[in-house]
C-alpha cells in the first residue's frame, strides 16, 4: 500500500509473438453461408446459382475461377467472390 492506497491488481499485458499475424479475411468476418457472403458483396442475385448446384460456404471456399465459370458468374462477380474466400 502507498499514499493509503492498495495496489493495482491489473495483470500485464500478454506478450507479442513475433512473426505472427493474426488471420484477417478480405471482409473482416467469416460468413457462414454463401448468401450472406453474396449479400455482403452485393451479389445477392447469383445465390440462385450456388443453391441450383447446392453449394455450401465450405464447398464454395475449394472452388476456383473455372468452377466459378462453369456456374455462370461473370468474371468481376468472380473475382471478387474468390478474394473474400482467400485464407
Amino acid at each position: 500500500m502507498t499514499n493509503g492506497k492498495p495496489a493495482s491488481t491489473q495483470l500485464p499485458p500478454p506478450p507479442v509473438q513475433m512473426g505472427v499475424v493474426p488471420k484477417i479475411s478480405y471482409l473482416g468476418n467469416e460468413h457462414t453461408s454463401v448468401e450472406s457472403l453474396l449479400n455482403s458483396l452485393g451479389l445477392e442475385k447469383y445465390a440462385v446459382f450456388f443453391k441450383a448446384e447446392e453449394i455450401d460456404i465450405a464447398t464454395l471456399k475449394q472452388m476456383g475461377d473455372r468452377d466459378l465459370k462453369d456456374l455462370g458468374i461473370p468474371v468481376g462477380p468472380r473475382t471478387q467472390i474468390l478474394l473474400a474466400v482467400l485464407p
